[in-house]
């Protein structure tokens, strides 16, 4: 059933909603959904605002969430926080740098997040987490319980400060003071316009898939999840979130529930990484001799005309004295 054709026991229209990271591409289509659900206006907090530019229904904040001032000024009034903003890494080595960035804005972003709600009387928090906070590939997840715990070490930065995050959220949840926090782990979100995962696997797949093969096995399978998906859950959070719900307080996987082989997936970062550094060697290499003959042929052309007078003065002298000497035996 198409997520427009649900139906949900809550009152969209009369909720305040404040989505963080709503210039993303998770935050961005959330948004579209609330608005459709009814909602009157619905508040986004980001740094850049490349959407919603001509929507009067959308309440547009530019700020940062490691700025307290920012954070305090988007929960004001409101009811409800979806935390989507997260940052991953700079391509093309994702988080595997030093990670001070992801740690601000993930853990330390997210805190302040969190102080402001809270002082701010929002009721429900509802956390996008990921699946990067409990896997780091030492062991298969299959139908993996949510409550799963977390691994000794992670695969990225990334990962270890979404984990953070998580149990920070999860630990903030108060009942007794009527705030909810409630944190969804989806695995690489996907669907219409989505930017990251599908066109680039499609088109370099297409492309390089008949130049090597490597075969992953039947094993290499993964659980996806489409966007309306999450965008579902979300909804259930908004609705199930109160002080009688076993789910305050609860992490969840958000996946689609149907696995899939992976192996093209693989195809893709295996040629883009080869393909990658071997462009950037042949163009190393290139540049270099570009560059070597260009200062050759310039200190060539130095040394002609620094040593043609001293040649030319050489060839003068040596004829003099040749001259001289042959005068002297005559």
């Amino acid at each position: 059933m198409a997520l427009q054709e649900q139906h949900f026991n809550f009152d969209f229209p009369n909720s305040k909603v404040l989505v963080v990271g709503g210039n993303g591409y998770f935050g961005f289509k959330l948004v579209e959904a609330l608005l459709k659900q009814g909602c009157k206006s619905v508040r986004v907090l980001d740094r850049i605002q490349t959407r919603f530019m001509e929507n009067p229904r959308v309440d547009f904040m530019c700020g940062d969430i490691c700025d307290v001032e920012s954070c305090t000024k988007a929960c004001e009034g409101m009811d409800i926080v979806c935390h989507t903003a997260s940052h991953f890494g700079n391509p093309p080595f994702g988080s595997l740098g030093k990670g001070e960035i992801e740690f601000q804005v993930n853990v330390l972003g997210t805190r302040t997040l969190l102080t402001a709600a809270k002082r701010a009387g929002i009721k429900k928090f509802i956390y996008i987490s990921s699946s990067s906070a409990v896997f780091n590939g030492t062991r298969d997840f299959v139908q993996e319980k949510d409550d799963c715990g977390y691994p000794d070490y992670f695969v990225d930065h990334y990962g270890r400060c979404k984990a953070i995050a998580e149990q920070e959220v999860l630990a903030a949840n108060d009942p007794k003071n009527s705030f909810f926090t409630i944190a969804l782990r989806p695995n690489g979100i996907y669907g219409e316009d989505e930017m990251i995962h599908i066109p680039r696997v499609r088109n370099l797949c297409r492309f390089m898939a008949n130049t090597l093969f490597i075969h992953f096995g039947e094993r290499a399978t993964c659980d996806w999840t489409f966007v309306d998906n999450l965008i579902f859950a979300c909804f259930l959070s908004m609705e199930k979130l109160n002080a009688k719900s076993p789910a305050s307080g609860r992490v969840y996987n958000i996946t689609d529930g149907e696995v899939v082989g992976t192996y093209f997936y693989f195809y893709f970062y295996f040629y883009f990484y080869f393909y990658l550094i071997l462009f950037s060697f042949l163009f190393l290499f290139q540049f270099l001799t570009f560059f070597f003959f260009s200062i050759f042929q310039e200190l060539l052309t130095f040394l002609v005309h620094l040593l043609k007078p001293l040649v030319l003065q050489f060839i003068l002298v040596f004829s003099f004295l040749s001259l001289s000497s042959i005068s002297l035996l005559v």
